[in-house]
């Protein structure tokens, strides 16, 4: 690369040669030095350890394998991916699971997939601690779920934003609606198409996050006794907000929660299933959807005015 020193328009003559001289000095070996081989990026260099609970679902794995394959393997990306598996009660996914994952470590050879397998009925907050216990100490771990597509961009973020010994990082997510409430909407189909209309941000879902395995100890990991659905990340946030680490949290726009139905098992505890029909209840559509859908069928008014009134005891 040239570099040329222009006054008014002139290029200065021999007698600043010596001047010229010192401010080239700048470029060549100081500050802002060029150099043919590109220096070593401390932060892109981090690799980060997806650590994913799966049970059952194979059809979901499969669009989470594709979504991994097309932004860490194709890419070259630091990053490594252990599956925590566990039997489901109905579905026998465990053939075309390790089958998929096979075809996978052919197609890239150099890629670290491991699948461990749990025991047991299936807990989040066990197969995440069983994760972590096949991690070491200094491994920057992405606690992920398997509905999660990301983009490469997602990845710098949990780089930039966890820090061994100083923080945690909490993304919030955005999480498509029911698709069916949706359908009009021919972009739907974009899970990153973020909108009002498309999905809410889950300001209260703290189960994606990205922390070190030193810290992960540090905090006290999560409660293995809170088994069924949800409540172990509100347990685990508000341990990590109560340490003496700091907690990042912002919204990720390149981080999205692909819909799917809610169920909500009855033999919950009561916060359990609580938290669980809340979270049901919001996937449904926007306010504005719904308002619509109301307008747009009278016979919906007319039930909600009958069911009140046989509800509400006389004369109140």
């Amino acid at each position: 690369i040239e570099v040329r020193e222009v006054i008014n328009c002139d290029e200065p003559t021999n007698n600043n040669n010596n001047q010229l001289s010192q401010s080239n000095n700048i470029f060549t070996g100081g500050f802002l030095s060029f150099s043919s081989t590109r220096a070593t990026d401390p932060i892109a260099d981090k690799l980060i350890r997806f650590i994913l609970p799966l049970s059952g679902r194979f059809s979901v794995f499969q669009r989470f394998l594709k979504n991994y394959e097309e932004v860490c393997l194709m890419s070259g990306d630091k990053t490594e991916l252990l599956v925590v598996w566990y039997p489901h009660r109905t579905q026998d996914s465990i053939v075309p699971t390790m089958e998929l994952i096979r075809a996978t470590r052919a197609r890239y050879p150099s890629a670290r997939i491991d699948v461990i397998r749990g025991s047991g009925n299936f807990s989040r907050a066990q197969a995440l601690n069983l994760g972590a216990a096949q991690s070491k100490n200094e491994d920057l771990m992405f606690f992920v779920d398997v509905d999660i597509v990301f983009k490469a961009s997602a990845l710098q973020r949990i780089r930039l934003n966890t820090v061994l010994g100083r923080q945690l990082y909490f993304p919030i997510v955005f999480s498509q609606f029911d698709p069916k409430i949706v359908r009009e909407d021919s972009n739907f189909q974009d899970p990153f198409l973020i909108n009002e209309f498309t999905g809410f941000w889950r300001q209260f879902g703290f189960g994606i996050v990205s922390l070190y395995k030193k810290d992960y100890l540090t905090i006290g990991g999560f409660d293995l006794s809170i088994t069924g659905w949800g409540k172990e990340d509100v347990d685990f946030f508000e341990k990590s907000v109560k340490s003496k680490l700091s907690v990042f949290r912002a919204p990720d726009i390149d981080v999205v929660h692909i819909f799917h139905d809610v169920e909500c098992d009855e033999r919950l505890s009561g916060l359990q299933l609580s938290m669980c029909r809340g979270t049901r209840a919001d996937t449904y559509g926007s306010t504005q959807t719904l308002a619509r859908m109301v307008y747009d069928n009278p016979e919906y008014l007319r039930y909600a005015r009958a069911n009140r009134a046989r509800l509400t005891p006389p004369g109140n």
